[in-house]
């Protein structure tokens, strides 16, 4: 490696640490007021899926820096779905989610390691679904995005995620660039403008509620 990519790389590497502990206020929130239905589910839901997904890529590669790295993701959002779904009202909602989440993997699961005959093409197969994942995560505080232009109140966005996913974006994106792999650039790209969006939203619609109660009811 270049000096530009290990400093690229060392950046890209921070801000993914950053991204995974962003919602630990949210999470002390929730523990606080023993209440989590303020606080927006599906960007935490998929970063855990998102984690367990490069887990098994990294596996599949063979690429131990991959698999640490989202194995850090995977067991911060066991801890934080754990706290959700403690202080939830509707678990039945929340049991949905983890009932398809498992059905979506084990078929993932399934097709790559019992159907697909070559390794390359399980690498990329698996390397397209990873990219697909890790873009819904990036647009997931967008499943808002009706609630906040109607009511003009972006407080439910999570401000924390939406800046580490923009930053490490562009870390790993220019990395991207760097190497010349368009499975690290183009997912990256994708969470530059999904992040800058969101990001422009809570600049045109500030919150209009206090700091106890920030977020509207959304799962």
């Amino acid at each position: 490696k270049n000096t530009m990519e290990t400093i690229l790389v060392m950046v890209a590497t921070t801000c993914s640490f950053a991204l995974v502990l962003s919602p630990l206020k949210d999470v002390q929130d929730i523990r606080r007021t023993k209440d989590s239905s303020k606080v927006l589910f599906f960007p935490y839901f998929m970063m855990g899926f998102n984690s367990l997904l490069n887990v098994f890529y990294g596996y599949t590669i063979e690429q131990n820096p991959i698999i640490f790295n989202n194995l850090f993701g995977g067991v911060m959002s066991v801890y934080y779905l754990a706290v959700y779904y403690i202080y939830s009202r509707d678990k039945n909602s929340l049991n949905l989610y983890f009932l398809v989440g498992a059905a979506f993997f084990a078929a993932i699961y399934y097709h790559i390691t019992f159907l697909v005959e070559s390794s390359t093409s399980a690498e990329t197969q698996l390397g397209i679904i990873c990219n697909i994942a890790t873009i819904i995560m990036f647009a997931s505080p967008l499943t808002a995005i009706k609630s906040v232009i109607e009511k003009k109140d972006a407080s439910i966005i999570p401000v924390p995620l939406c800046v580490t996913i923009f930053c490490g974006s562009c870390a790993w994106g220019l990395f991207g660039l760097t190497i010349q792999n368009p499975f690290v650039t183009f997912p990256n790209l994708a969470g530059i403008i999904l992040s800058s969006l969101q990001l422009g939203l809570v600049w045109k619609y500030p919150s209009k509620i206090t700091k106890d109660d920030r977020y509207l009811m959304q799962v």
